[in-house]
């Protein structure tokens, strides 16, 4: 227990600051998948207008060569490989 007599970070807030917010856990959750469904559909929507020669001429577009990139001098210090899966950091 800390001096003021509220044991640290032991009731909704911590160190006995009393913040209610107005939105629990489940409220959240409910709220947060509500909005992702909404984009997800949204998304859906705008795919779903797309015209078959658009989605030609884009489909075309992912499959043409970008031009080539030489780095040199102290552009190969900030040069990295990522290895591995999360959290694996670079070479």
């Amino acid at each position: 227990m800390s001096d003021s007599g509220y044991s640290c970070c032991g009731g909704k807030a911590c160190c006995g600051a009393s913040i209610d917010a107005g939105l629990d856990r489940r409220d959240f959750i409910k709220t947060a998948a509500a909005g992702g469904f909404s984009l997800a559909a949204l998304f859906d929507a705008q795919a779903a207008a797309a015209s078959p020669e658009d989605l030609s001429t884009w489909n075309t577009t992912l499959r043409d060569r970008g031009r080539t990139r030489i780095y040199s001098g102290k552009e190969l210090e900030h040069i990295a490989m990522p290895m591995g899966g999360i959290g694996a950091g670079h070479a």
